[in-house]
């Protein structure tokens, strides 16, 4: 079966509730289908703080102020930031997680900030997603919450936005994108950043010969492409499109 849109649609009368109906009716399905063949699932990068969980005293967190993709739906904080409130520490220590929760059932239909409460252990580990037909979980952090604790800090704080298998940053369906700084950093742990270009505008696959061939795996290397910004520290974070 085939299905086009938008088109202008034509009153053909009222559905059993009272509502119009037309020869042309369209859902939030196939407007979110849309949209996923777009953009990605993921955190959009207005900035390095996006949705950055912060310790807020006491058990609270704070999220700020950004935008997110979950499987075509748009959920965004504005305005003022949110705050959430985790369990005090139990008997033993435990992992929470901090994710935006898309909820499409009927009572809900809402993207919504959520504390995943993980399991107390002496090895604890992340608590499990929720990830189906209804609720589909994006983590912003982990939270270590140690025992008997009433108070967290940010060192308890593991930032996992860029993480792609439980978040990521939304990028264009169809475009490879990676994170050369990124890549460049896990090559030449010790490396200066501002390394990575020779004369401001290349990188030198004979000095770097690792992120080289990580480049030409993802078949982002390409000897005639400029890289318009010089990647310092505050650069090495950003995104650049493979061509």
């Amino acid at each position: 079966m085939i299905k086009s849109f938008p088109f202008a649609g034509i009153f053909t009368g009222y559905d059993e509730n009272g509502f119009p109906r037309s020869d042309r009716d369209y859902s939030e399905e196939d407007l979110a289908r849309y949209v996923s063949d777009i953009f990605s699932d993921g955190v959009l990068e207005h900035g390095n703080n996006a949705l950055m969980v912060t310790s807020n005293g006491g058990m609270s967190v704070r999220i700020n102020y950004g935008a997110i993709n979950i499987r075509g739906r748009h959920g965004y904080i504005y305005e003022e930031p949110e705050y959430l409130t985790l369990d005090p520490g139990d008997d033993l220590p435990r992992i929470d997680l901090v994710a935006m929760r898309l909820d499409t059932s009927i009572e809900v239909r809402a993207i919504t900030p959520v504390v995943i409460r993980g399991t107390p252990s002496a090895d604890p580990v992340m608590p499990v997603l929720t990830r189906n037909n209804i609720i589909y979980d994006m983590v912003l952090a982990s939270v270590y919450i140690p025992d008997d604790v009433y108070s967290i800090t940010q060192d308890d704080i593991t930032d996992i936005r860029k993480d792609e298998d439980l978040c990521g940053t939304v990028y264009r369906i169809g475009k490879t994108r990676r994170n050369i700084g990124d890549i460049f950093i896990q090559s030449y742990p010790s490396a200066n950043p501002n390394d990575l270009l020779c004369d401001g505008r290349y990188y030198d696959p004979t000095v770097y010969p690792d992120l080289h061939a990580k480049l030409s795996t993802l078949g982002l290397y390409n000897p005639n492409q400029w890289i318009m910004n010089q990647i310092t520290p505050e650069f090495a974070g950003s995104s650049i499109n493979g061509v």
